[in-house]
């Protein structure tokens, strides 16, 4: 009969739509080994994989796709969360994966056979995120971090900067992300680290407070800077320490601070007057601040309206983002 369409003919388009539907296990149960092609499309579909333990998909896909090595070749993006117990490595092929540019791992130990992957399978990445994982080989996996020559965005625990680490090595990089919400932020320990990477373009930086070390540092290059803190320092000099160090050269600055502030220090001409004398690249500045319930809604706006004045004869785009509680 003529004018009709087998199921193998369907254009791949429909095929992944058809896919998107069904969870992995529903994808395998019902078209794996109908057909070659139709294993090939299957295959195809998964280039990005996310495995979590006792996930009954993740299992699924860790048999059809992980351990056959000709799929493997195909993914580009792995996150691998909590799978410690789950054994993938058990069979050297489920290593294999040469075209993977974006890596995940969280909530596991960083064992021997991760930083395997790392070191042998793993070297065309280009987005690596181990911002939330425990692990005791943090030296190791700095180590290979900065060596991996085509990285370009990396999230990372911000407690690895406390890494009594020293390597001749310069990293490529260009955008690091600290999303720690809960730790402290040590200046010493921060510009330290910042050697290694010298290429560096935006850094974000997300703590409970930063601290200030008496000490003297070659400023940082990084143009674009944002700084998410649960408190501001009391004094504006230590910010200002702070900022000079880390970003003297910023041309994008943005502050958030998650927690109401008691008083209009950050919003005073004087402070920033100094501050703006030495950012003299800065051309956008971003206040996120919310003043706190003493802090009087006309003292404020005031505050805000002089600052506007100051960044605009300077030639910067200021935003200030508050919300009265």
């Amino acid at each position: 009969m003529t004018g009709q369409t087998l199921l193998e003919d369907l254009p791949v388009e429909v095929w992944f739509t058809i896919f998107s539907y069904l969870n992995a296990r529903e994808q395998f149960h019902s078209f794996f080994n109908l057909k070659s092609n139709i294993n090939q499309l299957l295959s195809n579909y998964y280039h990005r994989i996310n495995l979590k333990f006792k996930d009954k998909d993740s299992e699924c896909v860790l048999e059809h796709v992980l351990r056959c090595s000709p799929q493997s070749n195909c993914i580009s993006s792995l996150r691998l969360d909590n799978i410690n117990k789950m054994n993938i490595f058990h069979d050297i092929n489920c290593l294999h994966f040469p075209n993977l540019r974006s890596l995940t791992l969280c909530n596991l130990h960083v064992t021997n056979d991760i930083l395997n992957l790392l070191r042998y399978y793993a070297l065309s990445l280009e987005y690596l995120n181990v911002s939330s994982f425990v692990s005791s080989k943090w030296v190791e996996l700095l180590d290979l971090i900065i060596s991996f020559s085509k990285l370009q965005t990396c999230y990372l625990n911000l407690n690895m900067i406390l890494c009594p680490f020293r390597t001749e090595l310069r990293s490529p990089l260009k955008h690091l992300i600290f999303p720690g919400a809960n730790r402290v932020c040590q200046k010493t320990n921060l510009v330290s680290f910042l050697e290694y990477f010298p290429s560096l373009e935006s850094l974000h930086v997300g703590c409970r407070k930063i601290i200030n070390n008496d000490a003297t540092y070659e400023p940082v290059s990084v143009s674009n800077l944002s700084l998410q803190l649960s408190y501001l320092p009391e004094s504006f000099n230590e910010f200002m320490s702070f900022m000079l160090a880390i970003a003297s050269h910023v041309k994008k600055l943005q502050i958030k601070c998650c927690h109401s502030v008691s008083n209009i220090l950050y919003v005073k001409v004087f402070h920033w007057m100094r501050l703006l004398d030495s950012l003299d690249s800065l051309n956008e500045l971003i206040l996120i601040i919310t003043p706190g319930k003493n802090v009087t809604k006309k003292n404020w706006k005031r505050r805000c309206d002089e600052l506007m004045e100051l960044t605009k004869m300077r030639n910067i785009h200021l935003q200030v983002i508050s919300v009265k509680n």
